[in-house]
């Protein structure tokens, strides 16, 4: 793959979900464990969260290295 030019879109749109994913761990109760533990949806919501801004950092690092250095077809 050649060098081209980085989209800003992809990579304004993947850090917009990073910074939602984000504040909804802010919302998940983080004060103790038991009160973590207390509703099982919160370790799933946590995971589900957590996930989403990971994919979404890669997405980016993915996007910048394909478009910057012409590396393509890296997985994670």
């Amino acid at each position: 793959m050649t060098p081209g030019d980085v989209d800003l879109k992809v990579v304004g749109d993947r850090l917009r979900i990073v910074a939602t994913s984000l504040a909804d761990l802010r919302g998940i109760p983080h004060g103790s464990f038991d009160e973590f533990a207390s509703d099982r949806r919160n370790p799933l919501a946590s995971d589900a969260a957590l996930r989403r801004a990971l994919e979404a950092l890669f997405d980016v690092a993915r996007h910048l290295l394909a478009k910057a250095k012409g590396l393509a077809g890296l997985e994670y």
